[in-house]
């Protein structure tokens, strides 16, 4: 199992505004909608403290699921941005700043995004070769991956040295938390081009990449 502390994030800002859209609108932000976001930007890099753990398993050592059925090895991580971020965003809220409660709480969860993203690069590089390919990232409550999934993570991935539990509802706690697996094996799924919408049936979804 490896920790990692101080994760340097580069959160994307065409996907800031992918969270903040609603419906199916690509109208270009104004630059009032474009200073709340470097402004949240800014706050955001002050109150997140990027950080993750992560480890390898044989596939077989693991339960039998079809999740996995792909892999020889299978990588697990959880990653997180702590808790500061989301509590300035519960503050916000109550004295009435909605709209930067908002922009904030969109930027911390690209911010984490851009955690997960950062692992899974690592952890690409760390275990492939050999034979072996990493697929995409995918996470309990996507696709084939039950949300009760999360209990293998907190059982073989010690989410204590990263400051993040596992309620009984299965959701993480600080909020602003990512848990995911990557399947790697000659020929492994999801491929590693495919993004979680791809295999999502949730076609309404107003978060949804094309």
């Amino acid at each position: 199992m490896t920790v990692v502390e101080a994760i340097e994030v580069e959160p994307q800002e065409d996907e800031i505004l992918r969270l903040l859209r609603r419906g199916k609108t690509r109208k270009d932000p104004g630059a009032w909608t474009l200073g709340l976001i470097r402004q949240a930007l800014d706050d955001a890099r002050v109150l997140s403290r990027a950080r993750g753990v992560y480890g390898f398993f044989d596939s077989d050592r693991l339960p039998n699921h079809p999740a996995f059925e792909s892999a020889i090895r299978v990588g697990l991580c959880i990653c997180t941005i702590g808790p500061d971020l989301e509590d300035r965003v519960a503050e916000l809220m109550r004295e009435g700043e909605l709209v930067r409660g908002v922009v904030l709480d969109a930027v911390g969860s690209e911010m984490t995004e851009a955690a997960a993203r950062v692992l899974d690069d690592r952890m690409e590089a760390e275990e492939g070769g050999e034979g072996l390919r990493a697929s995409a990232r995918f996470s309990p409550g996507y696709a084939e991956w039950e949300l009760e999934g999360q209990r293998l993570l907190f059982d073989v991935l010690d989410g204590g040295r990263i400051d993040v539990g596992l309620s009984d509802s299965m959701m993480m706690k600080p909020r602003k938390s990512v848990s995911f697996g990557i399947n790697f094996g000659p020929n492994p799924k999801p491929p590693r081009c495919a993004t979680l919408c791809s295999r999502c049936d949730m076609e309404d979804c107003r978060y949804r990449r094309e």
